[in-house]
C-alpha cells in the first residue's frame, strides 16, 4: 500500500493559499504524478476543480484569467520538468553563497495582469511570489487582442527587474522557463490547438524576457530600459 492509501478521502492540505503555492506544495510534497509506481496499485494523479471555487470574483478573471484542469497539469508537469530533485547537504548553508538556480515565471495565473514566479535556490529551497498589476487589469479586454503589448507592458518589466536585481538574478546562468494564460489572449489558433497556442505564448514571453533583461551593458552604459 502506498501512503496515500491510509489518508480519508478529502484531506486540506494548505488553508488559505494562493493557487500557485497551493500547487508547487501538491509537487514539493509528492502528493502530483505517478504513484506507487512499478506496482498493481499504479495510479496517475486526476485534477478535479470543486465548483465552489470557480468564481474568480470578477468579469475580467472568469473570462481571461480561468484555468481548466488541462492547463493545470501542463502547469505541474512544467513544475516537475523544471525542478528536478536534487540532493542536498545541509552543510550547504554554510559554505555556499546562496544563488537563485531556477524559475518559472507565469503570467495570468487565475488574475489577469498577475505575474508570478515559482523559483528555488541551490540550497534546494523553493520560493513563490506574485505580484499585482491592475493598470494591466484594466486595459484587459484590449491587451487581449495584442500580445507583443502585453508581454512588453513596462509595468511587467519594472517588476521583473526589480525582482532579478532583488535576488541577485543572473540569467545566462539561470534556468528560466515560462507560461502564459491560453485564454487571455486571442489567437489564430483553433479551439482543438491550445497545447499548441500555450507554447508559442510561452516561448515569445520567454524570448521577451530575456531580450530585455539578459542584454549586455557597454562600459559605464546605464543599465537596459525596460520595454515600453
Amino acid at each position: 500500500f502506498g501512503y496515500l492509501d491510509h489518508l480519508p478521502e478529502e484531506v486540506v492540505l494548505r488553508e488559505k493559499s494562493t493557487f500557485l503555492a497551493g500547487l508547487a506544495d501538491v509537487v514539493l510534497n509528492g502528493y502530483y504524478g505517478v504513484l506507487n509506481q512499478g506496482t498493481l496499485k499504479e495510479t496517475r494523479t486526476v485534477i478535479e476543480f470543486d465548483a465552489k471555487f470557480m468564481d474568480l470574483g470578477n468579469r475580467v478573471d472568469n473570462t481571461l484569467a480561468y484555468v481548466r484542469p488541462d492547463n493545470v497539469h501542463r502547469i505541474l508537469n512544467t513544475v516537475l520538468e523544471l525542478f528536478k530533485y536534487r540532493a542536498y547537504n545541509y552543510l550547504d548553508c554554510i559554505t555556499k553563497k546562496r544563488e537563485v538556480t531556477e524559475v518559472l515565471l507565469l503570467l495570468n495565473l487565475v488574475k489577469y495582469g498577475r505575474l508570478s514566479a515559482v523559483y528555488r535556490d541551490n540550497l534546494n529551497t523553493w520560493y513563490v511570489e506574485e505580484w499585482e498589476h491592475p493598470e494591466l487589469h484594466s486595459r484587459a479586454h484590449n491587451l487581449r487582442a495584442s500580445f507583443k503589448t502585453l508581454i512588453t507592458a513596462k509595468p511587467l518589466h519594472i517588476t521583473l527587474a526589480k525582482f532579478f536585481k532583488g535576488k541577485e538574478i543572473s540569467l545566462p546562468n539561470l534556468a528560466l522557463t515560462t507560461w502564459v494564460n491560453p485564454h487571455s489572449v486571442d489567437t489564430a489558433h483553433s479551439a482543438q490547438q491550445i497545447v499548441l497556442k500555450e507554447k508559442e505564448l510561452a516561448q515569445q514571453f520567454h524570448q521577451i524576457v530575456q531580450a530585455v533583461h539578459n542584454r549586455p551593458a557597454a562600459p559605464g552604459a546605464p543599465a537596459a530600459a525596460p520595454a515600453p
